[in-house]
């Protein structure tokens, strides 16, 4: 549970699909999915931004980092 006026941070590869590998799903969010997501429910986006993956060999995968506040 998030204290109201609390801070949650969260992380998803930047996209606008689902995908699956070895029976899990991953859904990849942009910024406007994203919104759609929250849409509802008592988080807001304070601040989100695009990082690279770190690792070597998927450095042109992105990530879309969020700050999430709940009211």
């Amino acid at each position: 549970m998030l204290k109201s006026d609390g801070a949650f941070y969260c992380s998803f590869k930047y996209g606008d699909d689902e995908v699956e590998r070895d029976q899990r799903t991953f859904t990849n969010l942009n910024e406007f999915l994203l919104s759609q997501v929250l849409q509802g429910t008592s988080l807001t986006v304070q601040s989100t931004w695009v990082t690279s993956d770190l690792r070597p060999s998927r450095q042109q995968e992105q990530w879309l980092n969020a700050i999430l506040i709940k009211s």
